[in-house]
């Protein structure tokens, strides 16, 4: 009895150690959201049509296929097409300029010290996911449990992404603290998931409506006053 009590004492542990975090990745962990507006102004200006800054901001951490059928909701497959290529393009042509937020690097190891598993979950594609490794290489750390646009069905709101980081890192949504990001369709994909939601918002306040109970980091330090034990 003594050995069984041993070992169940053992695995509990184990399932204390394995607790896992997820974050975005574009606005969140690095400095790339202006980049993607930037590129969808761009491809707006090619094709001479206007965005509103309601359409810029709705677009975040929205899929660029999505993202281009709610800009241009009366033109035709082609169109939006077209538009998503050439903000694709744009973009993947200035990722170099991309650099992480301070203190993202500091946390994201001490989380990993800690014993957690972290993870992404992003809109943006494989191809600038892996320029932005490029740029960044110590998100390598945790490459395994990246998950971009192709790897799941459904873009954000919508919960796929979130459920596919959750099976890559083999934990339940109860044994994850939370999602962090910096966009409202990253709150309702988190909210539709079941996961706890932080809200990433060094500077200013959120554009979107949200519940006064969901936590606001100013840094990525704070990150560490909502982990248990």
């Amino acid at each position: 009895m003594a050995d069984k009590r041993c070992v169940e004492e053992e695995v509990s542990q184990f399932k204390i150690m394995k607790k896992g975090i997820l974050y975005d990745l574009d606005g969140t962990l690095v400095k790339s959201a202006a980049l993607h507006e930037m590129g969808w102004q761009f491809a707006a200006e090619k094709m001479g049509i206007s965005l509103s800054p309601q359409m810029l901001e709705k677009q975040k951490g929205m899929p660029e296929n999505e993202a281009s059928a709610m800009m241009l909701p009366d033109s035709n497959d082609r169109e939006r097409k077209r538009f998503v290529e050439m903000k694709r393009a744009w973009a993947l042509s200035n990722a170099g300029k991309v650099v992480a937020y301070p203190f993202a690097k500091e946390i994201i190891e001490k989380l990993l010290e800690l014993g957690y598993l972290v993870g992404i979950c992003t809109s943006a594609g494989e191809m600038f996911v892996r320029k932005v490794l490029e740029e960044v290489p110590w998100l390598s750390q945790i490459e395994r449990f990246i998950v971009f646009r192709e790897m799941y069905e459904q873009g954000k709101p919508a919960p796929d992404g979130l459920t596919v980081a959750l099976k890559r890192m083999g934990l339940k949504k109860e044994e994850v603290m939370g999602y962090v990001g910096d966009a409202e369709n990253d709150y309702l994909a988190s909210k539709a998931v079941g996961l706890p939601f932080f809200l990433f918002q060094p500077d200013g306040a959120p554009m979107f409506p949200l519940p006064p109970d969901v936590p606001r980091l100013r840094s990525h330090r704070d990150i560490l006053e909502y982990r248990e034990g």
